[in-house]
């Protein structure tokens, strides 16, 4: 199959071409010919190139990834109203999780039969993994991730801490940063799915300790360490419990089970069968 496949630049999309390719499909990055099979937008980030390809190649089968949809964000502004539009216009429309799917249908009345969970790329890991003696959250700093209560709880338990942010580190001092935490924090008001940090240091065996929003629960399910989402106290006790008990054979037996999924399921060629898998059964 011919697919021609839109990703961000410098982005850890960019290697389902590689991924597909193996499957033995011929793989177009972010171009298009009229002998394509289908159009793989899979990303709002490259929003205005689907409407463009959308435009200049109306009979090729489209299909778009949803990797978000919060309750906590404004859907009438910014880029929302064109990739809703984008997506209403799609053959088909694939998200990053169920509930993803479930309050994007919800709120628009399209449709996700498909979705596929994210994915992170093994071979960054290759340092050597130890507790260094602290805790770490890591994400943008986006008020609905909550770093103000990852800081006011960590330093209430007197647990040394770091957070981490993509436009503030390279990449190379997150990853050492992250093998070397005793356990990675999120403290997020709601996600999509289980984030990309948490797959990273549970591929690592780090334990997790994250809210407790859908996202999370439909990916980790009894793989992680839970606090109540709206409580800040409940972090507070939880966050204190983990620190204490982070060496104890429950802890590790926990991390040791989220390894296990992220080797089984969260991998790019995971990610790249769902999509072959899924082309082959509705194209």
């Amino acid at each position: 199959m011919k697919i021609s496949l839109f990703v961000p630049h410098n982005n850890f999309l960019e290697e389902l071409e590689g991924e597909l390719t193996k499957l033995g499909h011929e793989v177009l990055k972010n171009k298009c010919t009229g002998g394509s099979d289908v159009i793989l937008i899979t990303s709002s980030s490259v929003l205005h190139a689907g409407h463009e390809v959308r435009r200049d190649f109306p009979n090729i089968p489209l299909i778009t990834y949803n990797w978000d949809w919060y309750d906590h964000l404004d859907k009438t502004t910014g880029y929302w109203p064109q990739w809703i539009d984008l997506m209403r216009m799609s053959f088909e429309v694939w998200s990053a999780s169920e509930i993803t799917a479930k309050k994007c249908e919800k709120d628009t009345d399209i449709k996700s039969p498909h979705w596929m969970y994210a994915y992170i790329l093994p071979d960054e890991w290759k340092g050597e993994v130890t507790d260094g003696g602290y805790i770490m959250q890591a994400s943008r700093d986006d008020a609905y991730k909550r770093f103000a209560w990852f800081k006011e709880a960590a330093c209430e338990n007197n647990i040394p801490h770091k957070a981490y942010h993509p436009n503030q580190n390279i990449r190379p001092d997150y990853i050492n940063a992250i093998q070397n935490c005793s356990f990675l924090c999120v403290c997020s008001e709601e996600e999509s799915l289980g984030t990309l940090s948490a797959m990273e240091a549970s591929f690592n065996a780090k334990p997790v300790l994250i809210s407790d929003f859908e996202g999370a629960k439909e990916t980790w399910e009894d793989d992680v360490w839970y606090f109540k989402k709206d409580s800040l106290d409940d972090l507070k006790a939880k966050m204190k419990w983990l620190w204490d008990n982070k060496d104890t054979k429950e802890v590790k037996e926990k991390a040791k089970r989220a390894q296990k999924k992220v080797q089984e399921r969260f991998l790019p060629q995971h990610f790249a069968k769902l999509i072959d898998e899924r082309l082959k059964k509705i194209l």
